[in-house]
């Protein structure tokens, strides 16, 4: 047991120390569909109305001031890739409210790319699809892929949800009390 035990501890901490490590750049794949949180905002400056759409939010840490590129990519023809930055405000209830640090929106099936100058800090990036392709409220589905690239020497890291370590150090407390 008590092997099992130190198997379970090295697997938290190297499950933990990878999460939290960085890389330059840092991609990340994901998936929008309908498991997915919905958000509601304001259509832009040319199509005031309400609209929703799924999307995904990622944490990063960044530890080096300067210009960080954020691309986004969606391959298929069904997600127009959209990706914002925020300053740790995003607002499901109103994605442009407050506003985010830059956002970029393109074509389905396209490439898009933001260059923005960060201060090291936590940034929230939020990935969505802009276009109503499939359905009346852009409630687009698809594999799409971020990537954001810092100056050099810098590293940008995706920040584990806070549930992530807990549950991992929950389950060796769990494990220690049946070995006793």
């Amino acid at each position: 047991m008590n092997r099992m035990m130190g198997m379970a501890a090295a697997a938290a901490v190297g499950c933990i120390a990878g999460v939290a490590m960085g890389d330059n750049p840092l991609v990340i794949s994901g998936m929008l569909s309908p498991t997915d949180l919905v958000a509601i905002g304001f259509d832009g400056p040319n199509a005031p109305g309400a609209s929703t759409f799924y999307y995904d939010m990622y944490l990063i840490g960044v530890d080096t001031p300067g210009v960080y590129t954020f691309a986004m990519e969606a391959p298929g023809a069904g997600l127009a890739p959209w990706v914002g930055v925020y300053g740790m405000n995003f607002n499901a209830m109103d994605y442009f409210g407050p506003a985010p640090l830059d956002l970029v929106a393109g074509p389905a099936g396209g490439v898009v790319s933001m260059d923005i100058v960060l201060s090291p800090g936590l940034y929230q990036v939020v990935a969505s699809s802009v276009d109503w392709i499939e359905e009346p409220d852009a409630l687009d589905e698809g594999a799409y892929s971020v990537t954001v690239a810092g100056p050099e020497g810098a590293t940008v890291r995706l920040v584990p949800a806070p549930g992530v370590g807990l549950a991992l150090v929950g389950g060796l407390a769990m494990a220690r009390r049946r070995r006793r």
